[in-house]
């Protein structure tokens, strides 16, 4: 459990109350039923090793994704597709394989970021992906 106390900036209003703590995790607090909600993980460049849990799907209310420049490994996991409110998906420069879910492509996810360049290599399914937004850098 994430305590309150050790966030470096709390931010409040009338319903919501939102917590960035120092490792790269922001969260959103509903004050009037007291329940927490992760909408951030931001963990770049950390060293993180490992393979993605399926259960980052479980994170519903995640808006940004954002695990690139560390050491993790394997398949992208088809859960993140179940992420509706997913904007920001950043997993380029590890060492991710195998094929990009198709789900991800979904025209009912919020996704406009989506970055998976220099990992081990990727076979991309029959689909496309809808562009939202492409940036020149």
């Amino acid at each position: 459990m994430i305590m309150l106390e050790s966030c470096k900036n709390v931010k409040a209003d009338f319903a919501k109350m939102w917590c960035i703590l120092d490792t790269g995790v922001k969260c959103s607090t509903e004050l009037n039923n007291n329940t927490s909600r992760v909408q951030e993980l931001a963990l770049p460049g950390l060293n993180l090793r490992g393979a993605l849990s399926p259960s980052l799907g479980n994170l519903t209310s995640l808006e940004t994704l954002n695990l690139s420049n560390n050491s993790l490994h394997g398949s992208i996991p088809d859960d993140l597709a179940s992420l509706q409110n997913l904007t920001f998906l950043d997993l380029s420069s590890n060492n991710f394989s195998g094929t990009i879910p198709a789900a991800l492509g979904d025209a009912n996810l919020s996704l406009v970021h989506f970055n998976v360049s220099n990992n081990s290599s990727f076979q991309i399914s029959d689909y496309h992906i809808r562009i939202v937004k492409m940036d020149a850098n």
